[in-house]
């Protein structure tokens, strides 16, 4: 993946899925996984792929390992998976 793959939060204002559904759903499902998105992470850029949406949420720490991202469906907006940092 390329970094022009990454596009900026903004890119989203004139997409089908709300900006703000979108980030709502990715938070409320790290948390649920229990990461403390407010407190220790930032999100940082979204990526479309094929109909979904990639977020992307580094650590402060800056450590290896320190982000993980979340794929949710675009059209329902619903989150399909968690992928940790490696």
């Amino acid at each position: 993946m390329e970094a022009k793959d990454w596009l900026p939060w903004n890119w989203f204002r004139k997409k089908s899925l709300d900006r703000t559904a979108l980030i709502n759903a990715a938070t409320a499902y790290a948390r649920s996984q229990g990461y403390s998105v407010d407190k220790d992470y930032v999100m940082t850029a979204a990526r479309k792929s094929n109909g979904n949406f990639w977020v992307l949420f580094e650590g402060k720490s800056k450590l290896p390992g320190d982000h993980f991202s979340v794929l949710v469906d675009g059209k329902t907006g619903k989150v399909i998976r968690l992928f940790p940092g490696a």
